[in-house]
């Protein structure tokens, strides 16, 4: 768990962790993907907040939901729509959850510089993290194939298994913590592929390429840090980044959500390398 507290208030908030009668910190938990972001973000708010700190923790965006309606933590941070499945918990728990989306993010299926397979049709990509394609010769390259991936609690791993996997991944893909973990892993290992948050590619340089996704037959495929694509929902892994909070939150988090939305926070998402969404509608 990471604790960001405001700069002005370090004692007061360090207290509060001690159990010292301080007010508590804001409680923050969910996607790794998200994770990163989510750190600059409470610094500037903790900042411009006298007296609030925020502890942060991942888990993944099911873990966060989890929490949220556990009464565990005030805003979760999820990577993919919320489950109607959780929804009908927190109905039978007495709370209703509001999401309200803040950025665009695009997950990225990245290899190793040195592989010369530069796209990949969904087909085949599906097919590879089922387990049907093992080997890189039958898509241009040359080797064993070795996957790289999140756990089941990820959202990005829910958003592959409905949109490209349709189906069970292959047991051999080896999941780690986050996209962090998967970009490092393929970054040494010229055989690998592994999927990742966009944030975390460009800031990885050139140790990792990300490929070109091919959604039709005869059509040119398409970047992952198009934005344009991304805006347009053109690109098949496009997500909103959303936080989540109880339909009547603490005013800290109400603010928080604010915050992601207005000026400083579209401007810190820029610098993330994601793409701010306006503020609009929350989605109850």
């Amino acid at each position: 768990m990471l604790f960001v507290p405001s700069l002005r208030a370090l004692t007061l908030c360090a207290l509060a962790l001690a159990g010292q009668g301080c007010a508590r910190p804001l409680r923050v938990q969910g996607s790794e993907s998200e994770l990163a972001l989510i750190v600059r973000l409470a610094q500037r708010f903790a900042e411009a907040q006298p007296g609030v700190g925020v502890t942060l923790s991942g888990g993944g965006s099911a873990a966060g939901v989890t929490s949220l309606i556990d009464g565990a933590v005030d805003v979760a941070t999820v990577s993919r729509p919320l489950l109607p499945t959780e929804r009908v918990e927190a109905a039978r728990r007495g709370v209703r959850l509001t999401a309200t989306p803040f950025a665009l993010d695009t997950i990225c299926v990245v290899v190793h510089p040195d592989n010369p397979v530069q796209a990949l049709h969904l087909d085949e990509l599906g097919a590879i993290l089922r387990g049907e394609t093992t080997r890189w010769e039958a898509l241009g390259g040359a080797g064993p194939i070795s996957l790289y991936g999140r756990p089941s609690s990820s959202g990005t791993w829910s958003l592959l298994r409905e949109r490209v996997v349709q189906g069970d991944y292959t047991p051999a893909i080896r999941a780690l913590g986050g996209s962090a973990a998967v970009v490092q892993a393929v970054a040494a290992d010229p055989h690998g592929l592994g999927y990742a948050a966009l944030s975390y590619v460009r800031h990885a340089g050139g140790s990792v390429r990300a490929l070109g996704l091919v959604v039709a037959e005869g059509e040119a495929p398409l970047d992952p840090r198009d934005e344009a694509a991304a805006r347009a929902g053109d690109y098949p892994l496009t997500r909103s980044l959303s936080l989540v909070t109880l339909a009547d939150p603490l005013p800290e988090a109400e603010a928080l959500v604010a915050f992601a939305q207005d000026t400083d926070g579209a401007e810190l998402i820029a610098e993330a390398g994601l793409f701010p969404l306006e503020a609009g509608h929350a989605e109850p």
